[in-house]
């Protein structure tokens, strides 16, 4: 995606124009005035769609870029005997209901 916007941006180097601005004086001369508000409509889009692809591009670029992120220091929570002792009788209660509910159901 980025290669083809990059394309899509270069690709006015074929019409021998650098910006908007050079063919804003080539509308001044060879433009009948009928035509003339037609032809500014299509510069002011020629020029957003430009501003588009520049911010797309930027975007495209910073993602790209992988960001330096701190490593936040974590220190290990301690567990004492008596938490885990805790911790298993409630799982095994845990057990015990689901066990008993299923053969109950059955």
């Amino acid at each position: 995606m980025l290669l083809e916007l990059e394309q899509f941006i270069a690709s006015a180097d074929a019409f021998n124009v650098s910006g908007t601005d050079d063919l804003y004086v080539l509308q001044e001369d060879g433009v009948s005035p009928e035509s003339k508000a037609l032809v500014t409509q299509v510069l002011q889009r020629i020029e957003d769609v430009t501003v588009m692809c520049e911010k797309h591009i930027t975007n495209l670029r910073r993602l790209l870029v992988k960001p330096n992120r701190p490593i936040q220091s974590v220190s290990p929570e301690v567990v004492t005997n008596n938490a885990r002792e805790l911790a298993a009788e409630e799982n095994q209660k845990e057990f015990n209901s689901c066990f008993s509910n299923g053969l109950a159901e059955k």
